[in-house]
């Protein structure tokens, strides 16, 4: 069987740059948990974290249902 990767949302967190508290000007900060796995192989699964900032504007198109969601609320 092959090795498959997965993605997941670990953490959502939304914060506003210095002196604003509109929503049109909020930055997503996202945790992904990348998982991978292969369950003929003893060594794995291996998880890897990863911290991304989105600002206003981003292309979210690449990141998972959850986070395309919250910019969409967010930014519209």
């Amino acid at each position: 069987m092959a090795i498959t990767k997965t993605t997941e949302v670990s953490s959502s967190m939304i914060g506003f740059p210095k002196g604003s508290q509109s929503k049109a000007d909020a930055i997503i900060q996202v945790t992904l948990k990348h998982i991978w796995d292969d369950p003929n192989d003893a060594s794995l699964p291996i998880k890897s974290f990863e911290k991304k900032n989105l600002s206003p504007g981003a292309d979210v198109s690449a990141y998972p249902q959850f986070v395309q969601d919250l910019a969409a609320w967010l930014w519209s």
